[in-house]
C-alpha cells in the first residue's frame, strides 16, 4: 500500500491541483486508503458469525472429564468447527 501512496502521490504533485479530475483522484485515493485500512482492521478482528455478528472462536479441546451434551446420533459433521 505504501507503495502505491508513493506511486500516487507523485502523479499527484505532476498535475494542476486546481483541476477537476486531480481533485477527483485526490478523493477516490483517499477513500481507497480508508476502505483498505477498514479492512485490514475488520481482519485483525477475526472471524465474525453472519447471523449475530459476535466473533467465532475455536471450540476449547475437552477435559479428560468431558462429558458430551448432545445425543450420539448426532451427526459429526453438525459438531466440528467454529463456534459462536
Amino acid at each position: 500500500m505504501k507503495a502505491f501512496n508513493d506511486d500516487a502521490n507523485k502523479l499527484l504533485s505532476e498535475m494542476d491541483p486546481n483541476d477537476q479530475l486531480t481533485m477527483r483522484l485526490r478523493e477516490e485515493l483517499r477513500l481507497t486508503n480508508e476502505h483498505f485500512y477498514n479492512l485490514m482492521q475488520q481482519s485483525l478482528k477475526g472471524p465474525r458469525c453472519a447471523v449475530t455478528g459476535c466473533s467465532i472462536r475455536a471450540p476449547a479441546p475437552p477435559s479428560s472429564s468431558f462429558v458430551f451434551p448432545v445425543a450420539a446420533s448426532t451427526p459429526l459433521s453438525l459438531l466440528r468447527g467454529y463456534v459462536c
